[in-house]
């Protein structure tokens, strides 16, 4: 079960990496720095939030922000919980 967990959260980190990659093509366009950026922002919550509120496309940015925050953190972290409490 963990090998699923792991794997799903991967699948959902590169998901999002690929979108902010695709929102910020100018700024950044590497994206191995999108895909950490996205891991320390997701997982460990390390951002700035005027990376997000001062970007020419501040409403997407921030839509795509707090949905990554409530899919990875809220809700990774219940399937996470279930997993651990079943075994």
């Amino acid at each position: 079960m963990m090998r699923h967990f792991t794997m799903m959260l991967g699948i959902l980190l590169f998901g999002f990496t690929i979108a902010f990659a695709i929102l910020n093509e100018a700024s950044n366009p590497e994206l191995a720095t999108t895909f950490w950026e996205t891991i320390l922002t997701a997982i460990f919550g390390a951002f700035e939030p005027d990376t997000y509120y001062k970007h020419e496309r501040a409403g997407v940015m921030v839509a795509f922000f707090y949905v990554m925050m409530f899919i990875v953190n809220i809700l990774m972290l219940n399937v996470l919980i279930t997993i651990v409490g079943e075994s």
